[in-house]
């Protein structure tokens, strides 16, 4: 009897014990959300923003320990985003902007995604670290440092000057047509260099203390922009490209995006071209993260980046000569890059290595821009993102995750090579040892072209099993064999796991179009809105699903958020004898809406033809296979009314749909609520078309 008392209690105890540790879906989407990672330029300080349930704050950590200090209390979820974090080179100030979304199509407008009854606003502010105490500027964007008492930022398109601590003081410097960006001061801080966007066209403006008059550094019938000083501050160099509002063109011919570097004597009404991209598709304009990335700390030469050898690289243009030398080389993406040490050296992130599956990791380089030497600088870890120097140049941080862990600040020491991972109690209470290492996959399309897939396989499968492609959005991203820096890709890892424990296999599909594999992959022909070509990877790696001896072809499904999203609707439309089920969250279904004003063109007939066969509305005749569509009212992305008529479109024709409304919400999901009811309901709806069963939210979800 005592025997039998002590197991009974032994077992009571035990299972306590595992449902205290047990973690369902929901608890793995409260992960903390670590982004935004800076240090000051003179001190051993980082700076963060940690996203903790939808709760945003700032946090500091100073060397040698980096203990995290939370320095906001912003303690309930309103749904506001925090941007433009910053801090002094003395690490005695912070600067950022709260609210507004800035992933989306209108960054400097309030959003309220909490259906707060109180109207929301986008506003600056600043953090005294002396005091802990926070101060509110009123609405603004954009804030940049000035000195130890004033500083700048951005309102209704004009500059504005604050002195920290008074939140009375903003005045406006000065008037300007068009909207004001890359403000930038001279050297010897009395000229504030900018650029005034216009529309069809931007021109390069200087204001000058003590002078009434905007000076225009040789304005064009151009857009010229990313302007920089020369460290004596009597040159200028920016950016040139033809201006919009041009002659009629073609809408479906491919064109070269010309774009050239100029220079121009401060006092002079004349530019001089230093460079001009050679006229090769490759070689125009780049379509990645800061564009050209055109950078002047170096007083014999600027740097900058482009296509031309068919991948991103970084460049040295030699003022003097004009000399153009070629510093990173090789089939991989740089991204995230920072000229540092006073321009002779280069820091980024990029996918490079020995092994295939290098190509779907990230990490930390550093390049002597003059020799060209290249050194790895992260070690052991899958994923670095966004590397950046401070304390002196002594330290780097950047953003590092795996598998298996979450982003946090990772500091490094340069002359050690230590390195000190920040933040670790983030993440107590969690396990994420269960989380699968996603498989690198290569997959070949009909027409012979390569592309890419992460596989998160079930473990121990004895028998077929349920699939899915997960298609990411963009569709100018990359997903990674490990923790994502976008909190959107954040969470869709989360699901995809929980996805894989559950017992799906899931294919997460980087398909053309998209980034890290060079120029050819990322701008295929007949891409989107001219025929949707990219769709035939999605289409392709369907059917190599259903060919895996593995895989139960009868329970393959898609899904997807905004042009994964669209490229769901796509498969379900096009071909629902391979996908039986699918979950389309706010994408595009309509495309052809684009050329309503623009019948002008020579081909606008066959480019609004071309437009219509890429949009799923065209195909909801062969639309057979159930959906759920969820959308937020107030996406600025992606209008909700494109979810409006595929709903109407499939009601009518009596496919099965379910669906998720979230009012006030917009694409990025801001209300932390919304986001657990949208992961909570793809997973339910999934998992209850593949028949697997769906664990209530009390159950260990993740079998730990």
């Amino acid at each position: 009897m005592k025997w039998k008392l002590t197991s009974i209690l032994t077992i009571l105890f035990a299972t306590i014990v595992f449902n205290i540790n047990a973690q369902t879906l929901s608890d793995y989407i409260k992960t903390p959300f670590v982004s935004s990672v800076t240090g000051a330029k003179q001190v051993d300080r980082i700076a963060f923003l940690v996203n903790e349930q939808g709760k945003i704050n700032v946090y500091t950590a100073d060397g040698p320990g980096y203990q995290p200090v939370k320095q906001t209390q912003y303690n309930i979820d309103d749904a506001q985003e925090i941007t433009s974090l910053s801090i002094s080179a003395d690490g005695q100030k912070i600067l950022f902007v709260r609210g507004g979304d800035h992933g989306g199509n209108s960054a400097t407008v309030p959003i309220n995604s909490a259906s707060l009854v109180e109207a929301t606003k986008v506003s600056v502010h600043s953090i005294d670290l002396t005091t802990g105490k926070v101060y509110d500027y009123g609405s603004g964007d954009n804030p940049v440092f000035f000195n130890n008492d004033i500083f700048y930022f951005i309102r209704n398109g004009q500059v504005f000057e604050a002195g920290y601590g008074n939140e009375k003081s903003p005045k406006q410097l000065f008037n300007v047509r068009g909207r004001v960006n890359a403000i930038q001061w001279s050297p010897d801080q009395k000229q504030l260099l900018f650029v005034s966007a216009r529309g069809t066209h931007s021109f390069i403006g200087i204001f000058t203390k003590g002078i009434d008059r905007i000076h225009w550094i040789t304005p064009a019938y151009n857009s010229d922009s990313s302007p920089k000083w020369s460290k004596d501050g009597k040159r200028v160099i920016f950016v040139r490209r033809p201006s919009g509002g041009g002659p009629i063109d073609s809408l479906t011919v491919n064109r070269f995006d010309a774009w050239s570097i100029m220079s121009a004597e401060v006092n002079d009404e004349k530019a001089t071209e230093l460079y001009a991209a050679p006229k090769k598709l490759s070689a125009g304009f780049p379509r990645i993260s800061g564009g050209v990335n055109l950078d002047w700390s170096h007083n014999d030469y600027v740097t900058f980046t482009s296509y031309e050898d068919g991948w991103p690289h970084l460049y040295r243009l030699d003022i003097a000569s004009k000399k153009v030398t070629q510093i990173t080389k090789g089939n991989y993406e740089i991204q995230s890059l920072r000229i540092i040490n006073d321009g002779k050296q280069a820091l980024f992130s990029a996918n490079h290595g020995t092994a295939k599956e290098d190509k779907d990791k990230l990490q930390v380089f550093i390049a002597d821009l003059q020799s060209g030497k290249l050194e790895q600088l992260s070690k052991g870890t899958v994923l670095n993102f966004t590397p950046s120097s401070f304390a002196n140049g002594e330290k780097m941080v950047w953003l590092s995750s795996d598998v298996q862990r979450p982003g946090q600040p990772l500091v490094l020491e340069t002359k050690s090579g230590k390195q000190t991972l920040v933040g670790n109690d983030f993440f107590k209470g969690w396990n994420f040892s269960h989380f699968v290492t996603p498989e690198h996959v290569e997959l070949k399309a009909p027409d012979g072209k390569t592309y890419y897939a992460q596989a998160f396989k079930p473990k121990n499968m004895k028998s077929k099993v349920p699939a899915l492609l997960y298609i990411h959005g963009g569709p100018r991203r990359q997903m990674y064999v490990g923790w994502h820096n976008s909190s959107y890709y954040f969470y869709d890892y989360i699901l995809n796991q929980y996805l894989a424990q559950q017992g799906f296999y899931v294919l997460s599909v980087n398909y053309r179009s998209g980034t890290g594999y060079g120029y050819e992959f990322q701008h295929p022909e007949n891409f989107g809105i001219l025929g949707a070509s990219e769709y035939i990877d999605i289409q392709a790696a369907g059917e190599w699903l259903r060919k895996q001896s593995f895989v139960d072809a009868g329970k393959l499904g898609l899904f997807g958020g905004s042009y994964g999203g669209y490229l769901t609707a796509m498969g379900l439309a096009k071909h629902s004898d391979i996908f039986k089920f699918g979950a389309d969250i706010h994408g595009v279904h309509d495309r052809q809406k684009k050329y309503n004003l623009e019948n002008y063109n020579p081909d606008f007939e066959k480019a609004a033809a071309l437009a219509w066969e890429s949009s799923p509305a065209k195909f909801v005749e062969t639309w057979k296979s159930p959906v759920i569509l969820i959308h937020g009212d107030d996406d600025q992305n992606v209008n909700f009314r494109q979810s409006l008529l595929m709903y109407q479109l499939l009601t009518a024709k009596g496919v099965e749909v379910d669906y998720l409304v979230l009012p006030d919400e917009t694409h990025h999901w801001q209300y932390f609520e919304n986001m657990l009811k949208v992961k909570n309901k793809t997973a339910e709806w999934l998992l209850k078309q593949a028949k697997l069963k769906y664990p209530i939210e009390k159950r260990n979800a993740f079998r730990l």
